[in-house]
């Protein structure tokens, strides 16, 4: 494949590398700020003593893998999730999915 072409090609890759960043971007700005809690926990669900929490990365990485082939601008999308997944590794306890609740 010449040089041209494909993921080498600026104006393939610069697209993809901007809607990276606007997924982050968004993603940061839509997102709780650590230590801060929603009023409606929606991500978070109570199984006797643990919690279970979906932070939004997982649900990102879910509809990555679910996104189906044939969806017109599918690169985008995926560019898109991938910014949203990377803002969501930001926080200290993204691999925190259950954990025992800690009572002070």
């Amino acid at each position: 494949m010449p040089l041209g072409f494909g993921i080498l090609n600026p104006m393939v890759t610069l697209p993809l590398i901007l809607t990276a960043v606007i997924g982050f971007i968004i993603a940061e700005l839509l997102g709780k700020h650590e230590g801060h809690r929603w009023k409606w926990q929606l991500t978070r669900v109570k199984v006797k003593d643990y919690t279970v929490h979906v932070h939004h990365w997982l649900y990102a990485s879910m509809a990555l893998v679910a996104l189906p082939s044939a969806t017109d601008h599918k690169t985008i999308i995926e560019a898109f999730l991938v910014g949203v997944i990377v803002q969501g590794m930001t926080y200290r306890d993204f691999y925190k999915v259950v954990y025992k609740e800690v009572v002070e």
